[in-house]
């Protein structure tokens, strides 16, 4: 175990997100503005209140990485979105896909829901069902099952299995963690991550998060609690954080791994007013984004109201668990780039909340110290802290 060091830096951003697969397509769409709610088109919503979602391309199924081929049958969508993200991150960063010393590297990864998320699973469950009320098959469930289940599904459904796959194909033998806490598992991972390193445990970390909400069960029930927009004749405008018309989120899915490195360097203190930007968690219901300005409104006092803050789930939509790792991502970019992303829809401000908003397009900006903010239900949220590399000295 190597010495505590106070000072980790991010290295390597890997994202397959509805705007596409990798950096430059997901710092593209951010910066131009893009909206990326279209119709679900992989199971049927016919008669559905909400009928769209932002999906991962299709293509993200063509680049299944090497070292995983002979793993794909035993991954969900979920799996397969980490396993390309934490390819493309370690190539970003310039590292082996084979870790060089594996006890030195480890991963922490914020996932979502399993079980019923599975179409497979689904699949399963209704054929059983069906077949159990018919009478026309076995009568009693676990024969239903055992007629209907492929054995290598429950193998998808358990929640470390991403984490599991990523640590087998790159070799990384250190601290391997799944961290489960709705729509804040992701930036509560990176935290974990970044704690991890800082106390010398490990050299280096790929962490982040994934989830493919886009299903039948995610959409159904998170349509049943309300916080999905029902604006299905205009998808590309239905996604409208601290807009006074929103009426809920768009279900995103994919995944963003970044890797962490440790680096033996003086820590510093971030003062409030030293905070140039915020991505907001900023989903569009009417509850988070106006309990979301009050809680910035406490914490920077008189000076919320000229901190730029932005959502970039107006883009991507909500992708749950791995919403706060693509985030994240967004705000290394904006932090490297000087250019901060945009919350897209916001066509009249909403009174209630006092907030400089970043609409519409990217906006150039000098920034130092950014914000990310991450709320899941149930009250597990987390915030994270991202500093310029040559003004965090």
């Amino acid at each position: 175990m190597s010495e505590p060091v106070s000072r980790v830096v991010i290295t390597g951003l890997g994202l397959v997100t509805p705007l596409g697969i990798g950096v430059d397509a997901f710092r593209s769409g951010l910066e131009r503005g893009l909206s990326t709610a279209t119709p679900i088109s992989r199971f049927d919503v016919a008669g559905w209140n909400t009928r769209f979602a932002c999906q991962v391309p299709d293509a993200f199924e063509s680049l299944a990485v090497s070292e995983m081929r002979k793993s794909l049958k035993l991954m969900g969508r979920a799996s397969q979105f980490a396993a390309l993200a934490a390819a493309l991150a370690l190539d970003d960063a310039g590292l082996p896909r084979k870790a060089p010393v594996p006890e030195a590297a480890g991963v922490v990864l914020g996932v979502g829901g399993v079980g019923l998320h599975d179409l497979e699973h689904t699949g399963m469950l209704a054929r059983v069902a069906a077949d159990v009320a018919s009478g026309t098959g076995p009568m009693r469930v676990p024969e239903a099952v055992e007629r209907h289940m492929n054995p290598l599904v429950p193998l998808k459904l358990l929640p470390n299995i991403s984490a599991s796959h990523i640590s087998i194909a790159h070799d990384l033998r250190g601290e391997s963690t799944t961290v489960c806490t709705a729509c804040t598992s992701a930036t509560q991972a990176l935290g974990e991550a970044f704690r991890t390193l800082r106390s010398g445990h490990q050299d280096w970390m790929l962490s982040g998060g994934s989830d493919a909400m886009v299903n039948p069960t995610g959409i159904l029930g998170f349509g049943l609690l309300g916080v999905l927009s029902r604006r299905n004749e205009s998808p590309s405008t239905a996604s409208r954080p601290f807009d006074r018309s929103r009426d809920g989120f768009v279900m995103g899915e994919g995944a963003a791994l970044l890797v962490l490195e440790r680096r033996a360097l003086s820590d510093a203190r971030v003062a409030p007013e030293r905070v140039g930007y915020v991505n907001a968690h900023g989903t569009g219901t009417r509850m988070n984004d106006l309990t979301e300005a009050r809680a910035l409104a406490q914490v920077f006092g008189p000076g919320a109201a000229g901190i730029p803050v932005s959502s970039t789930k107006s883009q991507i939509g909500h992708l749950v668990a791995a919403a706060g790792a693509a985030e994240t991502a967004a705000c290394v970019l904006a932090l490297h780039h000087q250019l901060l992303p945009p919350s897209i829809n916001v066509r009249e401000r909403d009174p209630e909340v006092e907030l400089e908003l970043v609409p519409g397009v990217a906006r150039p900006a000098r920034v130092e110290v950014v914000l990310k903010n991450s709320f899941g239900f149930g009250g597990q949220n987390a915030c994270l802290v991202l500093g310029r590399w040559e003004d965090a000295r």
